[in-house]
């Protein structure tokens, strides 16, 4: 039995947008995270734009691929991106879950579908 063929994707409708601040939602059911720009005034909210929602094993899916493909850039770059402490804490990120950036990567797993 033949595989079938992927089609390439078609984005040109889709809006393209910058996040430097979000949110996430857990529920039993489905997960979201709600993307924004951080005010650059203390006295002014952030501004939230757009929010994806997913099914739970979407989102464990997506979470695998992205820390397969930024470890994979981080080892092909030679750097090391980092988060300071104080930001951890903040995210509610514990540093052992942090060290998981660390850990040897294969790079014959794998690759971004």
């Amino acid at each position: 039995m033949q595989k079938p063929q992927r089609l390439p994707s078609d984005h040109s409708d889709i809006n393209e947008s910058f996040s430097d601040v979000f949110e996430t939602h857990l529920t039993d059911w489905s997960y979201a995270i709600t993307f924004g720009l951080r005010s650059v005034r203390p006295d002014e909210p952030h501004k939230y734009n757009s929010q994806e929602r997913m099914p739970l094993a979407q989102a464990k899916a997506l979470a695998v691929l992205m820390l397969g493909n930024i470890r994979r850039y981080e080892q092909a770059a030679g750097i090391d991106i980092d988060l300071p402490r104080d930001v951890l804490e903040k995210l509610q990120i514990p540093q052992e879950d942090w060290q998981l950036f660390r850990e040897p990567l294969d790079l014959d797993g794998p690759v971004t579908p």
